[in-house]
């Protein structure tokens, strides 16, 4: 009889262990999954307040650019030394037959320009014929070339080209790599040179090679950008 009753208690003690144990493993996957949810939600919430950024990519586009240059009369007519050894400048915009408006003390004389003639590397005379009403040689003159609308491959809005820490114009594109989290995305910038450096909102970046990325634009137009910052895409 005792061995009936200690055989009785044995066996509902081992299962009241077993029912302890699954009522902690029970509790203990509830926990998890509820700081599975939270941890999901807080990233949720991270990523929702990370700034917001567009995706862009380069287009083709038309730009007219307006030339200024000093100008003087000479005997052989009015005459533009243009040095682009410092700037960009697509010669090719640089056409005979260009509309010109020379500008002294006021007065304002039409023309065109009817050569292009390269002196040395990078350096062009430009020959303007105009009728300047007789003013004398050696008259200076401040000229506005109309230049031929040119067509580049490589084109985006001025509004995307900033300047660094360095002051160093820059395009920042968005990389995704991977996070303690999952994907994330992540700024990246990129030096380049552009033309026009004013008139125009459209610019063509002269790249030397093709570009890995896509562009960021930010969604706040006075947002701070630098390398690293990690971000959020919207469309």
């Amino acid at each position: 009889m005792k061995r009936r009753v200690m055989h009785f208690k044995s066996t509902e003690k081992r299962k009241g262990k077993k029912w302890f144990i699954r009522v902690c493993l029970m509790f203990g996957a509830l926990y998890f999954l509820m700081m599975v949810g939270v941890t999901i939600y807080a990233q949720a919430i991270y990523v929702r307040q990370l700034p917001a950024m567009k995706l862009v990519s380069l287009q083709s586009g038309d730009i007219d650019y307006i030339l200024t240059g000093e100008a003087e009369l000479t005997e052989n007519g009015v005459m533009i030394r243009l040095d682009l050894s410092a700037r960009i400048f697509p010669v090719r915009a640089l056409q005979s037959g260009c509309p010109v408006t020379l500008t002294v003390n006021s007065a304002e004389y039409s023309g065109t320009l009817t050569k292009i003639a390269e002196q040395s590397d990078y350096v062009y005379e430009l020959t303007i014929d105009a009728d300047t009403g007789g003013l004398p040689q050696g008259t200076k003159a401040m000229a506005e070339i109309t230049c031929e609308t040119v067509s580049f491959q490589n084109t985006i809005d001025r509004s995307l080209i900033f300047q660094n820490i360095d002051e160093k114009d820059v395009i920042y594109m968005v990389v995704q790599q991977d996070g303690p989290w999952g994907k994330q995305y992540v700024l990246k910038e990129n030096e380049v040179s552009f033309w026009p450096e004013d008139g125009s909102e459209t610019v063509a970046l002269m790249l030397l090679e093709e570009l890995s990325y896509p562009i960021a634009r930010p969604v706040d137009p006075d947002l701070y950008l630098y390398s690293g910052m990690e971000v959020q895409l919207v469309s």
